[in-house]
């Protein structure tokens, strides 16, 4: 998808209220900015309402950068996958609030995040490159069950991804558009 239209289609989204989402030029093609003024889970006080810690400034700025997959031709592919990343900002932001006992229980910043994480590395031993799903959520240094083997880093990684849509297929889940 050429650029221009990448910024064409973005001038018909809306989001939260501000929150902006934008595209800009990088060399293979565009990326969007995701930005916004958010509350921080680690200024945040509980004896403030919302309100009140927004004006005392317990916030920080998201500004997520990704670039727009160069495969996507129509709109509804931009729109289906900036839904999708969207949704990945905001579940990043749901683990800094959940707590639990007053401390995050799956803080984004300390953990893997859960499910569907995958680890890939060269096995010597049988000379192929060698996906493991994380079992424990990356709690230490151990993989889980093998879910692709290749000859190169990349076909490993594409056999991980490939993994978890025949999941979500097995699942039933499916995108918006079918």
């Amino acid at each position: 998808m050429n650029h221009d239209l990448v910024v064409e289609l973005l001038r018909e989204v809306r989001y939260r209220p501000g929150w902006t989402v934008t595209a800009h030029r990088h060399p293979f093609g565009s990326y969007i900015l995701i930005d916004a003024e958010v509350l921080d889970s680690e200024k945040w006080d509980d004896a403030l309402s919302v309100e009140e810690n927004y004006r005392r400034g317990n916030t920080t700025r998201v500004g997520v950068r990704a670039c727009v997959p160069p495969q996507h031709e129509t709109y509804n592919e931009l729109y289906d996958w900036l839904e999708w990343r969207l949704g990945k900002v905001e579940i990043h932001e749901m683990r800094e609030f959940f707590m639990v006992g007053g401390k995050p229980w799956n803080s984004p910043h300390k953990r893997v995040q859960p499910k569907h994480d995958y680890h890939v590395r060269k096995d010597e031993q049988i000379g192929l490159w060698v996906a493991y799903q994380h079992h424990d959520y990356g709690l230490d240094d151990k993989f889980g069950p093998v879910v692709a083997t290749a000859h190169t880093m990349r076909e490993a990684y594409m056999g991980a991804i490939q993994r978890i849509v025949e999941d979500d297929l097995q699942k039933g889940i499916v995108g918006p558009n079918g």
